[in-house]
């Protein structure tokens, strides 16, 4: 089984990877902690830890922001195509239109990704954080006290206040109204379609 680092390089969006939580940066601390057993480590580790948590955040927002932005402006023009889309010359128009919508319901799905795929990097690196420190705990002759509470259990707590971790319901919304507006939009331009094309095709009747 592939360690989750290189599992979330693997599957992670390469053009947002200034924005994930610094996966390899967090382990390199835990290995420090493991090696060397000073307490710089772990004050490193909880820094990079916040900072990465911080930094999802931001980004999560500001997509969410801009998402709500194209979703408003598409939502709004499917009305106004919807009314006045009557005629096969407004077809090429209304398929940029499709275009659009498809484009953004595939930038929602990959924000939710973005958002799932870091709430699940931070409770791995956090589960990983526990083991190391129980290791530390048994093995070290130093005066080394665990907490009440795991880092792991302290994380999910700390996540779940974020909006990003609840990136799939506050996404639902504009995904459910943009399939509408899709399955709606694609029936009325097929209509139009078909029936311009039977216009076209129509014998000619000659009257006597």
């Amino acid at each position: 089984m592939p360690e989750y680092g290189e599992e979330l390089k693997k599957n992670m969006f390469w053009e947002w990877k200034p924005y994930y939580l610094n996966y390899d940066r967090l382990k390199g601390w835990i290995k420090e902690m493991e090696k060397n057993k000073c307490e710089k480590a772990i004050n490193m580790f909880h820094e990079e830890l916040e900072l990465s948590l911080q930094r999802v955040h931001l980004f999560y927002l500001q997509q969410e922001k801009t998402l709500e932005k194209r979703f408003k402006e598409c939502h709004e023009k499917t009305i106004n195509e919807e009314e006045g889309l009557d005629d096969e010359e407004e077809v090429p128009e209304s398929a940029e239109h499709a275009n659009r919508m498809k484009a953004l319901d595939e930038d929602i799905r990959k924000l939710q990704c973005f958002a799932e795929q870091n709430c699940e990097g931070f409770r791995k690196i956090a589960k990983k954080y526990d083991k190391n420190m129980r290791a530390m705990a048994e093995n070290s002759d130093l005066d080394f006290s665990l907490p009440d509470q795991s880092l792991q259990d302290r994380v999910i707590s700390a996540v779940n206040k974020f909006p990003f971790s609840e990136a799939e319901r506050r996404l639902t919304r504009m995904k459910e109204v943009l399939e509408a507006d899709t399955q709606g939009f694609d029936r009325q331009t097929s209509f139009i379609r078909h029936h311009s094309f039977g216009r076209l095709v129509s014998p000619t009747v000659e009257l006597d």
